[in-house]
């Protein structure tokens, strides 16, 4: 399974920080929202997608690939790159997963799994996940799940409120 970060439209709410560097590399206690995927899904492969203006510096600052569509070989695991990852949030999603099931709060897609196919068919829509419109696409091929739970960030001080350690 490929795990793939995502800036959702919220990403505004963020700058100035977001100006220089996606959401996932903003940190919430010690780790950033990157670290933490990694940690709890170390058997997995992650795939980053951002903002373009951003791809060519992260590039070089990441070990993972970054808005390569060709890197979809896989079933993949598409999460909100605001959403802070610990035990109990990996634990629901993959209790949760399976194919073609989305979940959303507050009207933001938290994350879907979709099958391979699903996914190469919406992959130029997780290069413009910026923009609402196109992941309303991805959520017509799966089964919505609403949350209200989750430790999903939308503004700065939350980064503080909301820090798990």
């Amino acid at each position: 399974m490929i795990v793939a970060l995502f800036e959702d439209e919220c990403y505004e709410n963020f700058l100035p920080l977001t100006h220089t560097r996606p959401v996932f590399e903003l940190r919430s206690g010690v780790f950033t929202f990157l670290q933490r995927v990694e940690t709890m899904f170390k058997d997995s492969r992650l795939l980053l997608f951002t903002r373009d203006f951003l791809m060519p510096t992260l590039k070089h600052r990441s070990r993972h690939p970054v808005n390569d569509l060709e890197q979809i070989d896989d079933d993949v695991l598409l999460v909100n790159a605001s959403l802070i990852m610990d035990e109990q949030t990996s634990r629901l999603i993959k209790e949760k997963s399976g194919k073609s099931v989305a979940m959303k709060q507050e009207g933001r897609l938290v994350y879907a799994s979709l099958s391979e196919k699903a996914a190469k068919k919406h992959g130029p829509d997780f290069l413009k996940s910026t923009n609402n419109t196109y992941l309303k696409r991805i959520l017509k091929d799966c089964k919505l799940l609403r949350t209200r739970d989750l430790p999903l960030i939308n503004y700065p001080w939350e980064l503080v409120d909301k820090c798990p350690e």
